[in-house]
């Protein structure tokens, strides 16, 4: 959360099909502020890098 709120750099990680999903986002720097890789599951290979990708979710606050 605090890497969100100060701008940092982050990194989700799922699968996509049959593919690993990287989304990489960071407000700081220049453009682009997200890149989404898509990486084969069963072998080092890229299929894809693109701008944009799917927004951090935000954390439940907790509740009291």
């Amino acid at each position: 959360k605090q890497q969100l709120e100060n701008g940092g750099a982050i990194c989700g990680i799922a699968t996509d099909g049959d593919a690993w999903r990287f989304v990489l986002s960071s407000a700081n720097g220049d453009e682009p502020h997200r890149l989404t890789v898509h990486v084969a599951l069963d072998e080092p290979v890229v299929l894809s890098v693109e701008e944009g990708g799917p927004a951090a979710a935000a954390t439940p606050a907790a509740t009291p």
